[in-house]
């Protein structure tokens, strides 16, 4: 039997607006594309950190270049852990591919968790439109995604919440704008106040097993953690110690990142520049 899972709520702002492909009766994922989260939003914080929680400018952050200091006018934080459910999924900033996985059609491999806790499955892909998609109408053959479409849930109006990697990666795992957390200059090492913690941390806080494999670059202090399991090249939803804790897994494919443009023009350059004068960051 199938565990049927319902979309995510997505509060005001954090994505634009959005369309509902065709759901079926037993779905089998859900497929987001692209998006931001909204200034509005109130960033991912433990309950027990005693600090503020919302951090628009307005609201009293002042936030510099790689450091982001609250004062005495930042509103009371809001106890995120209670909202797992809704707001703290919804502005999860969809990055590629977002998928909640059953035990039906071609996730049969994967067993179905406890009802009311999905397995979630996500796979990002960096420099690539969702136009590029089949399940868009795209040119590209891309069967798999396109079922998941069908059978899920699909998002047509979408943001990023910046137009590079790391600060956009920075804004999924904190649930806070780059221009707010201080971490939208590209190779920038921003450090978040200490209350806030990424997003899997609360998903592991409430049974879920968190891998990532294995994408780390959030243009964010070392400090930081983002509360994962495993994160490294090899991590993966089967090494979770209880085959019936649910998963949170994010798988990143490198197959479309712009630096393969690049390769041939790289190699070539390597050979032609001497060794003493190269510098590689």
């Amino acid at each position: 039997m199938s565990a049927v899972a319902s979309a995510p709520a997505i509060p005001p702002g954090g994505i634009s607006s959005f369309r509902r492909s065709r759901r079926s009766s037993s779905p089998v994922g859900i497929l987001g594309v692209a998006a931001g989260t909204s200034r509005r939003h109130a960033p991912f914080a433990r309950a027990d950190s005693g600090s503020a929680g919302a951090m628009p400018r307005q609201a009293g952050w002042g936030c510099a270049r790689t450091s982001c200091v609250p004062d005495a006018a930042s509103p009371p934080e809001a106890d995120m852990s209670q909202r797992l459910g809704s707001d703290v999924l919804g502005p999860l900033a969809w990055l590629a591919l977002v998928a909640l996985l059953s035990s039906s059609g071609r996730a049969a491999d994967i067993p179905a968790s406890p009802a009311g806790r999905p397995n979630i499955l996500w796979i990002s892909a960096e420099d690539i439109s969702a136009g590029t998609l089949g399940c868009y109408g795209g040119p590209a053959r891309t069967p798999r995604i396109d079922s998941l479409a069908a059978a899920g849930l699909r998002f047509d109006h979408a943001f990023s919440a910046a137009p590079v990697c790391a600060p956009s990666r920075s804004a999924i795992i904190t649930g806070v704008m780059p221009t707010t957390l201080g971490s939208l200059p590209m190779r920038c090492r921003a450090t978040p106040p200490r209350h806030l913690v990424g997003f899997p941390r609360l998903l592991r806080d409430a049974g879920w097993f968190c891998t990532n494999a294995a994408k780390t670059d959030y243009n964010l202090s070392a400090t930081f953690d983002p509360g994962w399991h495993e994160s490294n090249a090899k991590a993966h939803w089967r090494h979770r110690p209880d085959p019936r804790q649910p998963f949170f897994a994010v798988f990143n494919l490198g197959v479309t990142h712009e630096s393969g443009l690049f390769e041939d023009k790289l190699a070539e350059a390597r050979r032609e520049i001497d060794p003493a004068e190269r510098h590689d960051p």
